[in-house]
This record gives C-alpha cells, structure tokens and sequence, in this order.
C-alpha cells in the first residue's frame, strides 16, 4: 500500500480484488453448474458474496491504516515524550497536543495533564509578543529566535533559544504549531560571570592563575606592568622567579602549610622584577579545588606597595625626625629618654641629659641669612653625632638647641660625673670643628647644660627643665663651657677634678708606702704587703679607698703601680743585705691596667 497516498493505494487493491472476483467468479461457477437455472441462481448469491468479500477486505484495509496511524502517533508521542528539549504540539486554538516531558519540566508542570488545555490558560501571563509569532506560525512562517529573555512570574529573568512552526494535516491544511524551546540561562549566566572575571581579570590589580604545580596558566596586563615580563617570559613557568631573595625557606614553608589548610594566604612579600629590582607587595593567593577535593589551579592577586611604604615611611619621618637634620625630633628623644630612664632603673646605671644651645646663632642668621644657618646646623648636627657612640641619642628640638641621651655611663655615681664630663667636652670640641660653607669657615660654640639620672625619681620634664637651667646658668657665665644642673654635683665633680689633678702632682712625691707584716701559723714573721697612702699637703694623709678608684679611671694608676713596684724591689734589695731580714718576701697588688711582660703578683 502506497504510504504517501493511502487512498490510492485502496482503490488499487480495491480494483485488483474485484477483477479477480469477476474472472475467476464466473470461471468457477460455469465448471459446477447444472443448468442455465442453476447459473443464474449462483450468479445472485455471488453478487451478496462479493459485498461481503469486498466489506471484509476494506475492513481488513482500514484497520490496518488503523494501526499502522496509531502506530506512528504513539512514536510520535513518544518521541515528543521523551525528547531532550522542550517540545509542545498544539491545534489551531492552541491547545496542548502532545507535550515533552522537559517541556513541562522547564516550566513547573510536571505533575499537570495539559492534553486539550489552552496555552494561554497555562500561560496566561505569556507576552503580546509571543501571541504574534504564534498567529503567524498559525499562518504558516516559519519563526526562531537564537537569544530572547523574559521575566517570569517569579521575578526571575529566563534566556531562550525557540522555534515556532506549523505543523500539517494530510490534505495539507494547517493543523496547528509546534513549539520548540531550549532554556540557555545558565550558559547565559556562565557567559555573563566569564565577562565579569575576564574584566575583573584585567584590573590595576596584577592577576596570575597557575595549575596545581605552580606552572603560570595566565597573567593580566597589570602582572606585566608591575613584573615587567611579557606573558610569553612568564607562562609555563613558576611564580619561583619572582623571588627576591629576602624571605627564608621557612616563610615559604609557613606560607604554603597555610594555603594547604586554609585555601588561602595574604600578606607583605617581597618580590623581584624583570630588571632586578626588589619591591614590597600585598599579595592574596586562593586555592582552587575540583569536584574530587583535590587542588587544581591557585588564584594570586598583589599590589605593588612600594608608594605605601614610601609614604608610611615618610610620615614616620615627619612624626619623629627633623626635617632640616634628620635627627631624631622632640617626639622622638622624648620616646628614647623615657626608655633610657627605664634602663637605668632596671640596670642601677647613672645616664646624663645634654642640653646644647648655640652661641650667637641668631646673630649668624641675621648676618649670614637663614640658608646659610640651615647648613650650619646640618653640619652641626653631623659634628654631634660623629662625636657620640651608636647607642646614644642626639636630637634637635628646634632652632638652634640639641639635645644628647647618654646611657649607661657608670653605675658609680661620681665616675659617671666624670664620664659626663668628659663626653660633654667632647661633644663641646665637635661643634667647634670648623665649617666651611660656600668658601667661607664659621667657628660655632656652645653652652651646654647635663643633668644626670639614675632612674629612681627622675622625670622626662624634670630633666629637660634642669639640663636647660644648667645651659642657662653656662650662658650667664661666660658660655663655650658646660655645667650641671645639682649645684653638689657640680661640686663634688669639680673636687674631684681638683683631687686628681693633685694626685698627678702627687706621683710619686706625696705617695707613702707601709709594710703590713705577714705571719705564718707559728706567728713567724713571712713578709709584707706594700700598702700605699697618699700624703696631700691640704688634706692631710687619704686612705687609698679615696684615690685609687680616681687613679684606676683617670689612668694614674699605671705610673703609680711602676713606682710602687720599683719601691717594693728596692725594699727587697735592702733586706738582702741585711741577714736576718734576707729571707723576708714582699707583696704587691698590681692593677689590671699595669702591662707588664709577666704578671708580678708579688716580689722577693
């Protein structure tokens, strides 16, 4: 039967049927009739016979098209069924048909029988638009559209990709539409979120995307610019040659260890570019898993922050050094002195609070102008702190006043007066180095006042008050010069100038020596030891407890331990001529200072 014209192919069987009927029919009853009575009676019950037969026969037809029909319309059902997209047959009043299974997946009607329901009862919500392209499909266009979007009912926007055409009854008549539709939302939204991190990747923040062995996958424009590498230099290698050689294996260690545990780490690190030059930066790197747990990319972010540092490092300037000096400012020497008076404390140590005033400085800058007393005091302050060791501090408070933080100058207090001392004349000899300044040299003096602390009671504006009294006190004395603020302490240090400047004098004219007997267990005489006294015409006969400590600072104690030996010897020379004495020993203490070829702890 011909499939593409079933009606046809009836009539052709139809036709062939009933010629064989008529040809054989009569073949068949002329053998067994009798009679030409008998014939004709036969000839009636083939007529009734051939309406049966021919009735059977297009029975049998038709229920065959029958078949064959819902045959193809449960395939087609089927396929409609269970087809991958989302498919919808309707009739020319756009009822439902036929409906896939994604169809009313997609749009929340799974559990709905939607055979003869309108679509736009389903729908009722569905755009003007689509109402359109439905009656021209309902016309015969054939409509598609590759990207369209809608907002649903719920507020959400849906991405689409369709195809709308007509479908045909067998006369060729329109027997409605078929509506083909694919939900592209979350390509869309994939597509979206890529353009988002492509520009977001392209930001002034330098990007770089590696696998799960450190291989440089990608890096953005800002990585080139920061690194100065191309991305042909970089890709395939490791972010290893970015090192700087400022961290230690430990810090990459920490670092990684966090990464492993945390799937992220931020922090300063130090990095190197294309043209050797090493520069801070904030750097964050992300770990990046699979759908297994396992790492598969990292994720690093960084900022160059060298003007951050620049600038950290600028205002830190501002806040505690001056900016004509680049010494240690108010600020500053105040912090440093707070934490040499703690020390001192903590140490029972004796430090000292120089307070300098220039002489006459305002005259130079009147004379000489101000850009010439800048550079006066630049050199100045470098005099200073040429003339101090590293552990001191030497600021400027303004205008023409320093000031200078000694520590540890002693834990006795009068050796550390004399230490004091001794480092202010110094710092006094500094400032008077001569300057020369655009071919002229400049003499500078000054007045300088110390107060000297312990760390007991003493305040950081209690010492500043008293250095500056001091100062002042120098400046109404005649300047150039130094004074302590404790009036006793000034006189104690200035009696003790005094003492040893006579005890100079007094080696060896005014040095005694005393033997002091030495006994054995039997109370037999052994020897001596040499004990010195110091005759001082003014004070009379001082114990060496006064002026051996003066003698060991000073360094007098190494021409008095000499002739103190020398003596000892020459005792020693006497007793040999004399026999009951010859057999006596003599012992003498030596001070460290005392270099001698062989340590003499004692003489025969």
């Amino acid at each position: 039967m011909d499939r593409k014209n079933p009606a046809l192919g009836i009539i052709l069987v139809y036709l062939g049927f009933g010629s064989l009927w008529i040809l054989l029919s009569d073949w068949v009853l002329t053998l067994f009739a009798r009679d030409a009575a008998q014939l004709a009676q036969w000839q009636q019950y083939k007529g009734i016979a051939f309406i049966l037969a021919t009735a059977l026969l297009l029975y049998g037809i038709l229920r065959v098209r029958e078949r064959q029909l819902a045959t193809s319309e449960a395939r087609q059902r089927l396929f409609i069924e269970y087809a991958p997209a989302a498919l919808a047959m309707f009739d020319t009043e756009m009822r439902f048909m036929v409906v896939s299974r994604r169809w009313r997946n997609d749009y929340g009607l799974a559990d709905q029988d939607l055979t003869r329901r309108s679509h736009y009862e389903v729908f009722p919500e569905i755009p003007q638009r689509w109402r359109e392209v439905h009656r021209r499909a309902l016309r015969g266009e054939v409509l598609s559209a590759e990207n369209d979007c809608f907002i649903r009912p719920d507020g959400r926007t849906q991405w689409q990709r369709w195809e709308v055409r007509p479908w045909y009854r067998a006369d060729e008549s329109i027997g409605g539409i078929v509506i083909f539709t694919e939900d592209i939302t979350p390509q869309k939204e994939a597509e979206r979120e890529m353009r988002i991190a492509a520009t977001a990747f392209e930001t002034r923040q330098s990007m770089i995307i590696t696998d799960a062995e450190q291989r440089i996958l990608r890096v953005n424009r800002a990585f080139c610019q920061t690194t100065g590498y191309r991305p042909d230099e970089v890709i395939g290698r490791t972010p290893d040659m970015l090192k700087s050689g400022q961290h230690s294996a430990g810090f990459y260690r920490a670092m990684w260890e966090k990464l492993e545990e945390e799937d992220e780490w931020q922090g300063e690190i130090w990095n190197r570019r294309k043209n050797g030059q090493i520069y801070p930066e904030w750097l964050h790197i992300s770990a990046v898993r699979d759908g297994d747990g396992r790492i598969s990319h990292y994720v690093g972010a960084f900022e160059d922050i060298s003007e951050h540092k620049e600038a950290e490092a600028q205002i830190h300037s501002l806040s505690y050094f001056d900016v004509l000096t680049k010494l240690p400012n108010r600020r500053l020497f105040i912090d440093r002195l707070q934490q040499a008076l703690r020390t001192s404390k903590q140490l029972g140590t004796v430090g000292a609070v120089f307070f300098i005033d220039l002489d006459d400085f305002s005259a130079l800058n009147d004379t000489q102008g101000h850009d010439v007393g800048d550079k006066v005091l630049i050199e100045i302050s470098r005099h200073l702190v040429a003339a101090v060791s590293g552990d001191d501090t030497v600021a400027r408070l303004g205008g023409d006043e320093f000031v200078v933080v000694m520590e540890n100058l002693g834990s006795q207090k009068d050796a550390a007066l004399l230490r004091a001392k001794q480092s202010g004349e110094r710092l006094l000899a500094a400032i008077r180095q001569p300057i020369k300044i655009d071919g002229n040299q400049y003499v500078i003096t000054a007045s300088m006042g110390i107060s000297p602390f312990d760390g007991s009671s003493d305040s950081v504006t209690d010492l500043l008050k008293r250095a500056d009294a001091a100062m002042l006190q120098v400046k109404k004395i005649g300047r150039d010069c130094l004074h302590f603020f404790d009036q006793s302490m000034q006189q104690a240090l200035e009696q003790r100038v005094a003492l040893e400047s006579r005890l100079r004098q007094a080696i060896p004219r005014h040095l005694r020596l005393y033997y002091q007997p030495q006994f054995d267990r039997q109370g037999r005489t052994l020897g001596a030891e040499v004990l010195v006294r110091w005759q001082d015409p003014v004070q009379g006969l001082i114990s060496p407890g006064a002026f051996i400590p003066l003698a060991e600072e000073s360094g007098l104690i190494v021409p008095m331990g000499r002739w103190i030996l020398d003596q000892a010897c020459q005792q020693l020379k006497r007793w040999q001529d004399h026999p009951a004495r010859q057999w006596l020993s003599l012992s003498v203490n030596v001070s460290a200072q005392n270099n001698f070829s062989r340590p003499i702890l004692s003489a025969r």
